[in-house]
């Protein structure tokens, strides 16, 4: 296994009115780290791992794997094996040819061919379906099999591309187990590419938050969770995601638009100047003496936990996550208490203010 080093690099694809430009992105992605991409579809993040496959040129910068510069150098000389969405399995093939092809292009032996599939095989417990077809395989057996062919290479480092798209829902959570378990067996580089925070946070070792400004943020899902740098990674990661309120200071106090003080503090922004307060939806609390008051516009149950809808004034809503009282009805008027201590607050252009 190595490790990834990114130094300013550059893509740039299309032209006219759909030219496509990153730049500047920089990363060290340390040997046998989990690494997540994730942003919205056109940010570029399976733009980056192609390249970092070799299957996008760059414009700028260098791509390092290991101590060797590689962004010259063609695919098949990087040492790295993709994992795609769409399996890319070939049809004629049994599971145990799909996944031994490559080394079969590479002159390896039939018994070392024979061996590293099974040993792949067993690790991924598929060892009753080498003989079989393809076609003759659910969703996740296929996506098994597909990251079979790229165990039994022994690469550098693997790269999935949103791998889980296809699966149901039900399936897709299994999935990420199984590479959580793969990346503990195996103690691997791996780089995964997906638009759903939720894997991202379930996966990462660190997370490579991308918009289409490009990289907006990079650290363990925890640091991105709790002190997201601005407003785009506050309201991207997290379910459900963070509320934004309008608020401005007058003196110490943080006060909503519609004249209630939730919090004393001092930060970076003057007095009077109008400001976003963020608060995620576990961290407010139903309580009579609440500061804030509000009605409940809508109520989904969801079990154990229901989300509430609150309009606490003529234009801003918001949405908590209660455990409390499942006897909550529509219409119902309650007190709201915030967690001060876990407020954010981001001023007019978005980046975060820091309580001082």
């Amino acid at each position: 296994m190595a490790n990834i080093t990114l130094k300013n690099v550059g893509i740039e694809l299309g032209s006219g009115d759909k030219a496509f430009a990153i730049h500047g992105i920089s990363i060290d992605i340390a040997e046998g780290e989990f690494i997540v991409f994730v942003g919205p579809s056109g940010s570029g993040k399976s733009t980056v791992l192609r390249a970092i496959a070799g299957l996008e040129s760059i414009a700028q910068g260098e791509i390092w794997i290991g101590d060797e510069r590689v962004d010259q150098s063609p695919p098949t000389k990087r040492g790295l094996a993709m994992v795609f969405q769409n399996y890319a399995l070939y049809p004629n093939m049994t599971v145990a040819e799909n996944m031994g092809f490559a080394l079969k292009l590479a002159r390896v032996s039939r018994s070392q061919i024979k061996d590293q599939v099974y040993e792949a095989a067993a690790l991924l417990r598929i060892e009753h379906l080498l003989t079989r077809k393809p076609k003759e395989l659910s969703g996740g057996q296929r996506q098994r099999v597909a990251i079979g062919r790229a165990i039994v290479r022994h690469p550098k480092a693997f790269l999935f591309d949103e791998p889980l798209s296809n699966l149901d829902a039900g399936l897709r959570n299994h999935m990420r187990i199984e590479l959580l378990n793969l990346h503990r067996k195996l103690d691997a580089t791996m780089l995964y590419v997906t638009h759903d925070q939720v894997e991202a946070m379930t996966l990462a070792d660190r997370i490579v938050l991308f918009s289409t400004n490009g990289v907006e943020q990079i650290g363990t899902p925890q640091a991105l969770f709790n002190n997201p740098i601005n407003r785009y990674v506050a309201e991207f990661i997290g379910t459900p995601k963070m509320n934004m309120l309008p608020a401005h200071m007058e003196k110490d106090a943080v006060v909503l638009s519609s004249g209630e003080v939730v919090s004393r503090a001092a930060f970076e922004t003057q007095q009077d100047e109008s400001f976003t307060l963020g608060i995620r939806p576990r961290h407010i609390q139903i309580s009579e003496e609440g500061n804030v008051s509000g009605e409940v516009v809508l109520v989904e149950r969801l079990g154990d936990e229901h989300l509430l809808h609150i309009k606490i004034n003529a234009s801003d809503e918001l949405i908590i996550v209660s455990t409390q009282d499942s006897s909550i009805k529509e219409q119902q008027k309650i007190g709201l208490e915030f967690s001060s201590e876990l407020l954010k607050y981001f001023a007019a252009d978005g980046k975060a203010l820091k309580v001082v």
